[in-house]
């Protein structure tokens, strides 16, 4: 029936050179079917499909520098998430890249077995000044006079990182761990340490001017 269909081609093949992958234009669009299932259970697969995603004219938004996360980006030119999950029964750490507004971030995630969490990118702030990106989830953020307090979700490992810019930092502290402050070009670093085996949920609270 594909070959009824115009730009209809063989995308896939067999070792022995039989054709088990199709592609055809529909309407607007291009369709691709296959003649075998995909699983997650086999690496060999993600190699097909980065070729079948190439033919589709997708283009990644995120790349990983490993397989043990899965990472996947939602964003428009300003802002927007990074969905980040570990499926496996072990802790894992992996590093992902993507660019937002024209502006490349490279994030170093380290996760907790079975957990996932939502990082923001490019957060407009309360009053004044923006969260860059975070590696641990961000809940809620309060403003109070010169404070700047923010509930966080961080099933991590060993630790996270929250990037500020437009805000004057002058302390930070953390319910649980040590939170280290940085200066940077862009603006300011607050780096975590903690220890996996503690609550995820803690408040970071930071001193503004």
């Amino acid at each position: 029936c594909f070959e009824n269909l115009p730009g209809s081609a063989t995308v896939l093949a067999t070792l022995n050179g039989v054709p088990c992958g199709f592609s055809a234009v529909v309407g607007k669009g291009l369709l691709i079917a296959l003649g075998f299932n995909l699983i997650d259970k086999f690496d060999y697969y993600v190699p097909i499909m980065e070729q079948l995603m190439a033919e589709l004219g997708v283009k990644k938004s995120v790349t990983l520098s490993g397989r043990d996360l899965v990472a996947v980006l939602r964003a428009n030119d300003k802002q927007g998430f990074l969905f980040a999950g570990n499926f496996h029964e072990i802790d894992c750490e992996d590093q992902a890249e993507l660019s937002l507004g024209g502006e490349r971030l490279v994030l170093d995630l380290n996760l907790r077995q079975r957990c996932g969490v939502i990082l923001p990118l490019n957060l407009e702030l309360p009053q004044s000044g923006t969260l860059k990106y975070a590696t641990c989830e961000v809940l809620a953020v309060k403003r109070k006079g010169q404070k700047l307090e923010l509930d966080l979700y961080a099933p991590c490992v060993k630790g996270f990182e929250l990037g500020f810019s437009g805000l004057e930092i002058l302390k930070a502290r953390l319910s649980a761990g040590k939170a280290e402050l940085r200066r940077t070009d862009q603006g300011w670093i607050v780096a975590a340490k903690i220890d996996s085996g503690i609550n995820p949920e803690m408040k970071l609270t930071l001193q503004i001017k």
